[in-house]
């Protein structure tokens, strides 16, 4: 586990993989949203992330978003949505809670 201070910045890559194994790239989906919390952070307090706050897979969190969270085990709530004409609307979503390995102090 790798603590992070609040006065620094977070950067770390966000690597998810499909049902093949095959990593999925950010680029290539319609839609992506995180939330990054503590346990013990208010709701109101989480980190709000969308598609255009990730380059090249890559999660970047400014010090100043880091001030609003608890100290404790950084989660993160990943909802992607995929391109897919198979279903109606164009598209097929997919929510999945993560436990990383930093430590907010």
């Amino acid at each position: 586990m790798k603590t992070i201070h609040k006065n620094n910045d977070l950067v770390f890559n966000l690597e998810l993989y499909d049902s093949d194994n095959q990593l999925i790239n950010i680029d290539d989906l319609k839609s992506v949203d995180i939330e990054l919390f503590t346990l013990t952070t208010k709701e109101d307090n989480y980190i709000k992330l969308d598609k255009q706050d990730i380059t090249d897979n890559k999660i970047m969190v400014d010090n100043s978003k880091l001030q609003k969270l608890e100290e404790g085990i950084l989660y993160i709530v990943v909802h992607l949505t995929f391109y897919d004409s198979s279903f109606p609307d164009g598209s097929y979503d997919y929510t999945q809670k993560l436990e990383t390995n930093y430590y907010i102090q």
